[in-house]
Protein backbone atom coordinates (compact mmCIF):
# COMPACT_ATOMS: atom_id res chain seq x y z
CA UNK A 1 0.00 0.00 0.00
CA UNK A 2 0.87 3.55 -0.27
CA UNK A 3 1.73 4.14 3.40
CA UNK A 4 4.88 2.08 3.41
CA UNK A 5 6.66 4.32 0.67
CA UNK A 6 5.69 7.38 2.01
CA UNK A 7 7.54 5.89 5.35
CA UNK A 8 10.12 5.14 3.48
CA UNK A 9 10.86 8.45 2.02
CA UNK A 10 10.25 9.73 5.24
CA UNK A 11 12.90 7.59 6.92
CA UNK A 12 15.09 7.81 3.81
CA UNK A 13 15.31 12.13 4.37
CA UNK A 14 15.70 11.79 8.01
CA UNK A 15 18.98 9.96 7.09
CA UNK A 16 19.96 12.22 4.27
CA UNK A 17 19.43 15.41 6.68
CA UNK A 18 21.44 13.22 9.80
CA UNK A 19 24.32 12.52 6.80
CA UNK A 20 24.08 16.49 6.22
CA UNK A 21 24.25 17.52 9.62
CA UNK A 22 27.38 14.99 10.22
CA UNK A 23 29.37 16.89 7.20
CA UNK A 24 28.03 20.53 7.97
CA UNK A 25 29.59 19.89 11.42
CA UNK A 26 32.25 18.05 10.56
CA UNK A 27 33.04 20.66 7.89
CA UNK A 28 32.92 23.46 9.94
CA UNK A 29 35.13 21.97 12.90
CA UNK A 30 37.83 21.73 10.45
CA UNK A 31 37.95 18.05 9.64
CA UNK A 32 38.40 18.24 6.08
CA UNK A 33 40.59 21.79 5.57
CA UNK A 34 42.46 22.10 2.77
CA UNK A 35 46.52 21.89 4.03
CA UNK A 36 45.39 25.86 4.36
CA UNK A 37 48.91 26.95 6.04
CA UNK A 38 47.71 28.43 9.47
CA UNK A 39 48.43 32.41 9.75
CA UNK A 40 51.43 32.99 11.82
CA UNK A 41 52.24 35.64 13.73
CA UNK A 42 55.66 37.53 12.55
CA UNK A 43 57.88 37.58 15.79
CA UNK A 44 58.76 41.05 16.82
CA UNK A 45 62.12 42.44 15.39
CA UNK A 46 64.65 41.36 12.96
CA UNK A 47 64.51 38.24 11.53
CA UNK A 48 66.95 36.55 9.42
CA UNK A 49 65.24 33.26 7.74
CA UNK A 50 68.51 31.03 6.51
CA UNK A 51 68.52 27.24 5.76
CA UNK A 52 71.39 24.83 6.29
CA UNK A 53 73.58 24.08 3.57
CA UNK A 54 72.66 27.29 1.53
CA UNK A 55 76.14 28.35 0.28
CA UNK A 56 74.58 32.46 0.42
CA UNK A 57 73.50 31.48 4.28
CA UNK A 58 77.07 30.29 5.28
CA UNK A 59 78.26 33.61 3.41
CA UNK A 60 76.38 35.73 5.13
CA UNK A 61 77.13 33.54 8.67
CA UNK A 62 80.55 34.12 8.33
CA UNK A 63 80.60 37.49 7.22
CA UNK A 64 78.23 38.32 10.55
CA UNK A 65 80.33 36.77 12.98
CA UNK A 66 83.44 38.80 11.61
CA UNK A 67 81.58 42.10 11.93
CA UNK A 68 80.44 41.06 15.16
CA UNK A 69 76.49 42.38 14.00
CA UNK A 70 74.71 40.32 16.49
CA UNK A 71 76.38 41.78 19.84
CA UNK A 72 76.43 45.65 17.83
CA UNK A 73 72.85 45.15 17.35
CA UNK A 74 72.14 44.00 20.94
CA UNK A 75 74.55 47.07 21.68
CA UNK A 76 71.90 49.09 19.58
CA UNK A 77 68.43 47.36 21.63
CA UNK A 78 67.69 45.96 18.45
CA UNK A 79 66.20 42.23 18.23
CA UNK A 80 67.84 39.62 15.64
CA UNK A 81 66.03 36.23 15.23
CA UNK A 82 67.47 33.77 13.09
CA UNK A 83 65.04 30.52 11.68
CA UNK A 84 66.33 28.03 9.84
CA UNK A 85 63.57 27.53 7.59
CA UNK A 86 64.98 24.37 4.94
CA UNK A 87 64.18 21.70 8.47
CA UNK A 88 61.83 23.45 10.30
CA UNK A 89 58.32 23.93 8.89
CA UNK A 90 57.25 26.25 11.47
CA UNK A 91 59.92 28.58 10.73
CA UNK A 92 58.88 28.18 6.76
CA UNK A 93 55.37 29.18 7.58
CA UNK A 94 56.24 32.66 8.92
CA UNK A 95 59.14 33.27 6.28
CA UNK A 96 55.84 32.92 4.21
CA UNK A 97 53.81 35.05 6.38
CA UNK A 98 56.73 37.91 5.99
CA UNK A 99 56.98 36.96 2.35
CA UNK A 100 53.02 37.31 1.77
CA UNK A 101 53.76 40.96 3.77
CA UNK A 102 55.66 41.85 1.14
CA UNK A 103 54.11 40.60 -1.72
CA UNK A 104 56.87 38.09 -2.97
CA UNK A 105 54.54 34.97 -3.26
CA UNK A 106 56.83 33.25 -6.03
CA UNK A 107 59.65 31.14 -5.23
CA UNK A 108 60.86 32.80 -1.83
CA UNK A 109 65.20 32.25 -1.54
CA UNK A 110 67.59 32.63 1.69
CA UNK A 111 69.09 34.00 3.15
CA UNK A 112 66.04 36.57 3.76
CA UNK A 113 65.94 39.59 5.96
CA UNK A 114 62.63 40.67 7.64
CA UNK A 115 63.15 44.15 9.02
CA UNK A 116 60.74 44.41 11.75
CA UNK A 117 58.76 47.30 9.92
CA UNK A 118 57.30 45.55 7.07
CA UNK A 119 59.73 44.89 4.83
CA UNK A 120 61.86 42.20 2.87
CA UNK A 121 65.72 42.03 1.58
CA UNK A 122 67.08 38.91 0.18
CA UNK A 123 70.31 37.58 -0.53
CA UNK A 124 73.67 37.97 1.15
CA UNK A 125 74.75 41.68 0.26
CA UNK A 126 71.58 43.38 0.54
CA UNK A 127 71.21 41.76 3.93
CA UNK A 128 74.84 42.82 4.96
CA UNK A 129 73.97 46.13 3.34
CA UNK A 130 70.92 46.66 5.83
CA UNK A 131 72.98 45.78 9.20
CA UNK A 132 75.73 47.81 7.96
CA UNK A 133 72.95 50.72 8.34
CA UNK A 134 71.25 49.35 11.30
CA UNK A 135 74.63 49.71 13.43
CA UNK A 136 75.81 53.33 11.79
CA UNK A 137 78.61 51.22 9.51
CA UNK A 138 76.61 52.80 6.62
CA UNK A 139 74.92 56.12 6.15
CA UNK A 140 72.65 56.93 3.77
CA UNK A 141 73.13 60.13 1.71
CA UNK A 142 70.69 60.73 -0.97
CA UNK A 143 70.30 57.54 -2.96
CA UNK A 144 74.40 56.24 -2.88
CA UNK A 145 75.29 54.14 0.31
CA UNK A 146 79.22 55.51 1.51
CA UNK A 147 81.08 53.43 3.76
CA UNK A 148 82.02 55.36 6.93
CA UNK A 149 86.28 54.87 6.48
CA UNK A 150 87.39 54.51 9.55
Amino acid sequence: SNGVNKKNIITILIIVIIIAGAIFAANSAGFFKKSEPEQVAIPEGIILFYGIGCPHCETLEQWMAQANIEQELEAKELKLTKLEVFNDKANYEILSQAAKACSYNDQIGVPFLWDGEGSCIIGDEPIEEFFMQKIGLLIQTNDESSEISE
